[in-house]
């Protein structure tokens, strides 16, 4: 998955993006998650950022919120389709969980 493509085209969807997080905000996460301790690491976060930020209608702020506090504590329906996508059958949860950490905080400081 492409991440910054996937980043830009919410920047520009407006209110339609609301139906799409609980697909898109996760695999956005997971793929900053996969890449922390690396290069792009920061690259990855800004690209779940730019989404997060671009939800404007009240519907999908809570939509964000509740994806990234399940992403965070490692529970949910979201984390069981995560899980449930997976090549190997399991995520590395406790990387998934450190990655949602980081993006609910700076959203809720640019907020």
């Amino acid at each position: 998955m492409n991440s910054t493509t996937l980043s830009q085209l919410a920047s520009v969807s407006g209110d339609t993006l609301s139906k799409f997080l609980p697909r898109v905000l996760p695999t956005l996460v997971q793929a900053y998650a996969n890449s922390l301790g690396t290069p792009t690491a920061d690259h990855e976060c800004n690209n779940c950022l730019a989404v997060v930020l671009s939800v404007g209608d009240q519907l999908g702020v809570s939509s964000c919120v509740d994806i990234l506090l399940q992403l965070a504590l490692g529970t949910g329906t979201v984390v069981a389709a995560l899980n449930a996508e997976s090549p190997t059958g399991a995520i590395d949860l406790q990387a998934l969980r450190k990655g949602a950490v980081r993006v609910l905080s700076l959203y809720t400081l640019q907020t």
